[in-house]
């Protein structure tokens, strides 16, 4: 980019400086360049040259478009179980703006070997929208973008949530009517968030269990003195 300075007397002399190797800017007698290495596309935008001197100063403005290939991004696994609709997220940046499809074992989505996708497009990404019928629909989902600089392509992965494994108990603390429980958070998930964690009890001089469900940032309070028993949890899963 050159900017050319026309009806000014401005003294400037020459020089070269470099930014961090990637822009370059060059000024000799009454011309001024910008020079861009190895474009980006975040190199686009809007570049101002200004000139000033003791009497004034003036500015020229000039818009960078760069076209670049399609360039995909998303969460690559996504946990879901039979019967929860879950979208599969296919971020895009391209310039221009790209077609988008979705592929199951090398078929184009949707079609009628798959009634239970559904497809959403927006100009920033597209969302592929799946309801688990069986083990079936879990595997992989391809994402592909095409513009006419190129084209790329990411894989998804539709993994069945698994049920979380046992959190193990640390330390019970007495209270005059209650106690706190004190645990380590189970190892595995089994993908998806805990919501609920399940504690049993009962008095020493009971042979009665009592249970309760607690938010999983509740405190697991319950009646003292007690003999816990055991202490599970649940997960968007079930």
């Amino acid at each position: 980019m050159t900017c050319g300075l026309d009806g000014l007397e401005v003294a400037l002399s020459d020089f070269v400086l470099t930014l961090d190797g990637h822009m370059v800017v060059r000024s000799h007698a009454r011309v001024s360049s910008l020079t861009l290495k190895s474009i980006q596309y975040t190199d686009a935008g809007e570049y101002i040259c200004t000139a000033s001197n003791t009497i004034g100063q003036d500015s020229q403005s000039v818009y960078l478009e760069v076209q670049y290939a399609p360039k995909l991004q998303g969460p690559v696994a996504v946990y879901t179980w039979e019967g929860n609709q879950v979208n599969i997220t296919c971020e895009v940046f391209a310039y221009p703006s790209a077609t988008i499809s979705w592929f199951r074992d090398g078929q184009l989505l949707p079609s009628s070997n798959y009634s239970n996708i559904k497809i959403y497009n927006t100009p920033s990404a597209s969302y592929l929208e799946v309801t688990p019928d069986s083990e079936n629909d879990f595997g992989n989902y391809n994402c592909t973008a095409v513009n006419r600089i190129g084209q790329e392509s990411l894989e998804f992965i539709l993994v069945q949530a698994d049920t979380p494994s046992s959190p193990s108990i640390d330390q019970v603390e007495p209270y005059s009517s209650t106690a706190q429980v004190q645990f380590d958070e189970p190892e595995a998930t089994g993908g998806v968030p805990i919501l609920k964690y399940k504690a049993e009890w009962r008095a020493i001089d009971e042979e009665v269990w009592h249970s309760k469900w607690y938010d999983a940032k509740e405190e697991l309070l319950a009646f003292c003195p007690l003999v816990l028993r055991n202490l599970v949890l649940v997960t968007l899963a079930g």
